[in-house]
């Protein structure tokens, strides 16, 4: 049974007794809980289940920095390079300086709760302060699962609230201006395959000419190219088995892909031996392949120009999503065309309607009844 010591002002210190299973040497795990006994009397018990299941270790707890850099060097080689950067950002530059100290065994709700409060102080944005708790809330799971705390903390400290805000598109005109004028530049495949094929920057990146059929209209998405720390660009698989995929090309979008081979055929010629024979659909006078953030950098020169919103090359997805579902395409096509793993979170990135969608629909509905 756990012991507590009374620590005044409604905090206690939870003491249950576990055996080293390596020496035989008994020993105290302790955990300090504030909100009075009952809550003290609740991590008690949690605390013994957790010895039951052999998930309560004898010895010293680690602290939070120094078990996030654990389950870092763990992870690297299962989730995707920018998913653990994303984590590695989150744990050393927000996590470790506040909470890094701390041993596992003391970290509590109120804890996070700081945390939290810390980062929304310094100016950060909610989606920061959500996207630290999650990466929190994963390490102190495997904490648990090793048997270094007894229950999850994280969970009981709700995540800063995010405000969806619409997201910057293109409307017709603006589309159709922007392909008009990216005809005469070298960006015309990459707004080509962004704009009516919904295709993510690496993706389109890493598109080389025998993944495409122009003669059938079609595309098939088996590679990407981002630029790695210490690796520069790496070809690699897309994001997830969702993203391996064919997809249709309106015909103009294939008018101006054969158009553009065209002009890729002669840059070849001009570069005779130089060329780097990539087979890749957009790429550099030498054949190489496109750098992701120079390809970001050109379309926001080429955008400014023409005075469009201040969109980036990736809300080029979003565009060709929005036009989609304007233009009526069932929501199960666009989520094949973008790649998502289900249509439930296309219909919640892209499903929101609009106050001229309502009107028609009203229209409509006065249409039925009176004819």
């Amino acid at each position: 049974m756990p012991n507590f010591i009374d620590l005044g002002d409604g905090r206690f210190r939870v003491r249950v007794r576990v055996k080293d299973q390596v020496t035989g040497k008994w020993s105290f795990k302790s955990q300090n809980v504030t909100g009075g006994k009952r809550e003290a009397e609740r991590v008690g018990r949690e605390m013994e289940t957790a010895k039951d299941k052999g998930m309560l270790r004898a010895g010293r707890s680690p602290t939070v920095a120094d078990f996030a850099e654990l389950w870092l060097k763990g992870i690297k080689h299962t989730v995707a390079y920018e998913t653990f950067r994303g984590y590695s950002v989150n744990v050393r530059r927000h996590i470790a300086p506040f909470l890094g100290e701390l041993r596992l065994k003391d970290l509590t709700t109120a804890h996070v709760r700081a945390f939290l409060g810390h980062l929304h102080g310094q100016g950060l944005s909610p989606r920061t302060g959500q996207s630290a708790r999650a990466v929190l809330r994963m390490i102190i799971e495997r904490a648990v699962d090793d048997g270094f705390s007894p229950r999850n903390v994280v969970s009981k400290a709700r995540p800063p609230k995010i405000e969806r805000r619409d997201m910057l598109t293109l409307d017709e005109p603006q589309a159709r201006l922007l392909l008009e004028q990216a005809g005469a530049t070298r960006l015309i495949a990459p707004v080509v395959l962004g704009l009516m094929s919904g295709l993510r920057r690496g993706e389109i990146c890493g598109l080389r000419w025998r993944d495409v059929d122009l003669e059938r209209g079609e595309l098939s998405v088996l590679q990407t190219i981002q630029r790695q720390t210490g690796k520069g660009l790496v070809v690699q698989p897309p994001k997830s088995n969702g993203s391996l995929r064919s997809v249709s090309l309106p015909p103009s979008a294939v008018a101006h892909l054969r158009k553009w081979r065209g002009r890729q055929r002669e840059d070849r010629l001009a570069a005779g031996p130089a060329w780097r024979g990539g087979d890749y659909v957009c790429a550099t006078l030498d054949g190489g392949p496109l750098e992701p953030t120079e390809l970001s950098k050109s379309f926001r020169r080429l955008a400014d120009s023409l005075d469009l919103p201040p969109v980036r090359f990736h809300d080029l997805r979003h565009t060709y999503a929005h036009v989609a579902r304007r233009a009526g395409v069932d929501i199960k096509l666009i989520q094949a065309a973008l790649g998502h793993a289900t249509a439930a979170f296309t219909l919640d990135v892209y499903g929101h309607v609009g106050a001229g969608e309502l009107k028609e629909a009203a229209a409509k509905i006065d249409r039925a009844i009176w004819g």
